[in-house]
């Protein structure tokens, strides 16, 4: 397993610790911190892995020079008469990036989003209200529960179709993790 696997594994065990943490924890305050953490490391391992199996498609004719760039959010550039993959970034939606690896590599994009990817859509409109703040925001710990679980389904159905393998830690779940003190 490469340094960085290793890296966006840990990132989901610090997730489902700061969940436990949050469970046991006392007091609101403490409780939110824990489940703020919790969501915002599992999002972090998502786009890690997503990251990284986009970067195995970085040459491939599988997907067309604009795919690419969606894929490693990268901005396209004109030159000499031709298009090519820039340095500069340009953020794409994460659910696109997702999309576009179901539809280039799995049989059946439709059953491969089952119900995680509505779930994962749901998580992340919690996400945004966390990080892009407009107004006081709680988490529950049923919506981290529900957006760590999608987001370790949807890491999952990734890598079946682009690797053609489980997720190796899937079977795991989302308890258990990195003992927090």
């Amino acid at each position: 397993m490469s340094d960085f696997i290793e890296y966006s594994r840990d990132l989901m065990e610090a997730a489902k610790g700061f969940r436990e943490k949050a469970i046991a924890a006392d007091g609101v305050d403490l409780k939110q911190a824990y489940l703020r953490a919790a969501l915002l490391h599992a999002f972090s391992f998502l786009e890690a892995h997503l990251n990284y199996m986009a970067e195995h498609f970085e040459n491939s004719q599988m997907f067309t020079l604009h795919e690419r760039g969606i894929l490693l959010e990268k901005d396209m550039s004109f030159d000499n008469g031709g298009f090519s993959i820039s340095t500069k970034s340009k953020f794409s939606r994460l659910t696109d990036r997702i999309e576009l690896l179901l539809f280039k590599c799995s049989a059946d994009m439709v059953q491969a989003k089952g119900n995680w990817f509505s779930k994962l859509k749901d998580a992340l409109k919690v996400r945004n209200a966390l990080v892009h703040p407009r107004e006081a925001h709680t988490l529950s710990e049923a919506q981290v529960t529900e957006a760590m679980t999608a987001i370790l389904d949807g890491v999952d159905t990734l890598y079946r179709a682009v690797f053609k393998k489980a997720l190796p830690y899937s079977k795991k779940g989302i308890e258990g993790g990195l003992l927090i003190k």
